[in-house]
């Protein structure tokens, strides 16, 4: 593996986690933070980022997709870990809402490989 290809993991992963982090930073400074709705949209959101982050990094085989998927489910908790812990305590670690946000960034890396190979297995193209 390149290193170029190892940075855009890299660069990928933070900016996926930038991104869901903003969103509650977001929720935080306007008294949006309470309640089922802002956890499904965070959850939303996460899907979506990391499946178009995964589908732009193409992963080659399911294995290469677990790892990517695992990957950024490890750099979540680690800068999670940075930046959120010194503010909230090791108890943000405690709720069900961030276990599900580090489910759904592997499981949206997974989707996006299956979206991707799957569809073009069965890809058929129409002769005029």
């Amino acid at each position: 593996m390149t290193w170029a290809r190892v940075s855009r993991l890299l660069v990928y992963g933070f900016t996926t986690y930038a991104a869901i982090f903003m969103l509650w930073a977001f929720f935080a400074a306007y008294a949006l933070a309470r309640g089922p709705a802002p956890r499904i949209t965070s959850w939303a959101a996460t899907a979506i980022v990391v499946f178009f982050a995964a589908t732009l990094i193409r992963p080659s085989s399911l294995k290469a997709a677990v790892g990517i998927g695992l990957l950024w489910s490890a750099m979540h908790v680690a800068l999670d870990a940075l930046y959120v812990i010194p503010a909230a305590g090791v108890w943000a670690f405690s709720t069900y809402n961030v276990w599900i946000n580090y489910a759904l960034v592997f499981f949206a890396t997974l989707a996006a490989f299956l979206f991707q190979h799957v569809g073009s297995s069965h890809d058929e193209t129409v002769m005029p």
